[in-house]
């Protein structure tokens, strides 16, 4: 046992790192007379990690005989397992004040060489991950610290929720439908001092990486059809109206509007945009989309600039095509890289804002550029293709 703890009664399930779907449900004698109603917490011994960890959270039942788990949680994985009285929040079965005394930092950070930070919008919460889930439906959010935080002295807690702090060791469920998300916030807290840190995790199923790999790997043999997208406007044209005079017709209305040749962007899609156009359909049925800023100059890169659409982006049944080869592997991304985010009801917009641009954005961006080119032709405003 931890610290030397010794446990009046313990248990082991076998064979070790065996994995319990659901979750084994606990009723453990009450043999420290805990009142009724106390929280507390059970622990397994680690076989990665080589050490007992909390694993589940439980209280003290009414009449205050047993103490059981909480509801929905349970042993996942098998080994040596014992209760630790109800002030063992941090994993150690000792109390607060012999860790605290004379300290007065806790060093607590999440390794931002694990994790994203974020580089879109704004948020109280700067950091990020993506999980890709997996059978043991668990993850011991402990090993994106940095190797000096000082674990002993972290307390964990999921949600915001003081009354059921986990352990670092998180049981996160099924998540197993293409495009479907599960995600949390924890929050690393020093037990002795005001240091802390948090991180959303973000669960992904693994059949939304395998579907984008497979998406990413059919686009990169096949650009051709870029060529048949017409030349961007360097900028809107004065007060951002239309740049594109009457005698060129290469530029058409916005999706979702059957006036309007410039939109406000009004979704989380392209987080910086205030503008977009959209191009009218290539012969092979394709589009182009081109965002521009609120001073009316053209975005060019990142995913706050336009994108290539295989799929024309209609109001129309084709609308659909644009889903299927365009918006959901751009949600998938989006959720690969760790932002908490899933398409609407119609996917015409993220649930809520983007935190982070990273590596599968960018390879969105490979094969939906936002110019068919390395070296664009940019038009002039009131100027046709081929005008000087």
């Amino acid at each position: 046992m931890p610290d030397g703890a010794t446990p009046p009664f313990a248990w082991t399930l076998q064979p070790a790192d065996a994995i319990f779907d659901p979750p084994v449900e606990i009723t453990y004698p009450n043999m420290y007379a805990l009142p009724a109603g106390s929280i507390a917490y059970f622990r397994s011994f680690g076989h990665a990690t080589n050490r007992f960890e909390i694993v589940v959270t439980g209280h003290v039942t009414n009449y205050g005989f047993s103490i059981i788990s909480d509801p929905g949680a349970g042993i996942v994985k098998a080994g040596w397992g014992c209760n630790c009285p109800q002030y063992a929040i941090i994993g150690q079965c000792r109390k607060d004040s012999e860790l605290c005394e004379g300290v007065e930092f806790v060093k607590v950070e999440f390794d931002t060489a694990k994790v994203n930070v974020r580089n879109l919008n704004s948020g109280a919460i700067t950091k990020s991950v993506a999980v890709i889930a997996d059978s043991s439906q668990t993850i011991d959010v402990a090993d994106f610290l940095t190797e000096d935080s000082d674990i002993d002295r972290i307390k964990w807690l999921k949600n915001d929720d003081p009354k059921h702090p986990p352990s670092s060791v998180i049981n996160y469920g099924l998540v197993k439908d293409l495009g479907e998300i599960k995600w949390f916030t924890i929050k690393a807290a020093s037990i002795c001092t005001s240091d802390f840190d948090e991180l959303i995790v973000v669960i992904v199923p693994k059949k939304t990486k395998d579907k984008f790999d497979a998406w990413y790997s059919n686009e990169l043999g096949d650009k051709s059809w870029l060529n048949e997208l017409p030349d961007v406007y360097r900028s809107l044209g004065e007060n951002n109206e239309d740049p594109e005079p009457e005698a060129c017709t290469n530029w058409g209305v916005c999706p979702l509007s059957i006036f309007d040749t410039v939109c406000g962007v009004g979704n989380y899609f392209h987080p910086g945009a205030a503008f977009e156009m959209r191009s009218v359909e290539s012969p092979g049925g394709h589009g182009h989309q081109a965002t521009y800023a609120s001073n009316g100059n053209l975005l060019r890169t990142g995913i706050k600039a336009g994108s290539a659409d295989k799929g024309f982006a209609t109001l129309s049944n084709a609308f659909q095509e644009h889903v299927r080869h365009d918006v959901n592997s751009y949600i998938w991304a989006a959720q690969l890289d760790g932002n908490n985010v899933e398409g609407n009801a119609i996917l015409s917009n993220f649930t809520r804002p983007l935190m982070y641009e990273g590596a599968y954005f960018q390879k969105y961006l490979e094969v939906r550029p936002a110019f068919t080119s390395a070296d664009p032709t940019l038009l002039e405003p009131d100027k046709c293709p081929g005008e000087l």
